[in-house]
């Protein structure tokens, strides 16, 4: 069975869409694979589903070609989803959050 691209009215050249493929894929190994600069030793134990675990080593071994730990792609992915995520967090913890005083 052959899979059909589908396109906006405005179709990108090949090459345009190439040059975005490996924008995004250099972005992607800038963003997730590399390592913190805390140390895992640092840190707190957490466990993570076995077929997460799985892809996790799959993806630091052959697209971080084992130059990134795996505890240094989750670090790196929970530190993105703080960042993207700080405002609806913080208006949620408030909202069930009663303070002390």
């Amino acid at each position: 069975m052959k899979l059909k691209r589908i396109f906006s009215a405005k179709q990108a050249s090949p090459t345009s869409e190439t040059q975005q493929n490996e924008s995004k894929s250099s972005s992607y190994k800038e963003s997730f694979l590399k390592e913190p600069n805390v140390k895992a030793k640092e840190g707190k134990l957490a466990y993570i589903r076995k077929e997460y675990h799985e892809r996790i080593q799959l993806i630091t071994s052959v697209i971080g070609q084992n130059d990134t730990s795996i505890y240094g792609f989750i670090d790196n992915v929970i530190e993105e989803h703080f960042r993207l995520h700080k405002d609806e967090i913080t208006e949620l913890y408030n909202k069930h959050s009663k303070s002390i005083f």
